[in-house]
């Protein structure tokens, strides 16, 4: 009677473990078997390289002013939450100097509301919508013009 793993009459069995293989560890070719590019390539290759690094920081650029952009709206709508005037102090006078600008565009759009003593300013917060969706159209637009193609 014959075990399930007993080998010893079929030839065709054998360990792996045993088999000699091929030695992976070979000698890297010079460089001069690769082929070479020209000077105009060599420089092709360099501009495309350096339009895409322009254009990746350019698009962090824009992250960064975005930022900036709603950090300057946020205090600008929560000195006008709390009522706090231009007129208090020299912080209150430089976020609304500051600010206008950004505002100006969207200025008298809505009416602010009141509520339990606060005003909200809508025409704030559409303003940062809007800066928000146009950046971020922007950097999809920038992100895709430096992505290559499948």
């Amino acid at each position: 009677m014959q075990r399930w793993n007993d080998t010893r009459d079929n030839p065709t069995s054998y360990n792996q473990n045993t088999e000699p293989g091929f030695n992976p560890i070979t000698a890297s070719m010079p460089v001069n078997y690769f082929p070479q590019l020209s000077r105009w390539q060599r420089f092709l290759n360099a501009t495309g390289h350096f339009c895409v690094v322009l254009v990746r920081k350019i698009n962090q650029m824009l992250g960064f002013a975005l930022l900036i952009l709603i950090l300057i709206l946020l205090t600008r709508f929560l000195l006008h939450l709390f009522n706090i005037t231009t007129n208090v102090n020299l912080f209150t006078q430089g976020v609304f100097l500051v600010s206008d600008p950004l505002i100006a565009p969207f200025d008298h759009l809505f009416a602010s509301v009141p509520y339990q003593g606060y005003s909200i300013d809508i025409t704030t917060l559409v303003s940062m919508a809007i800066y928000v969706i146009g950046t971020i159209l922007v950097r999809q637009f920038l992100k895709l013009l430096v992505t290559k193609p499948n």
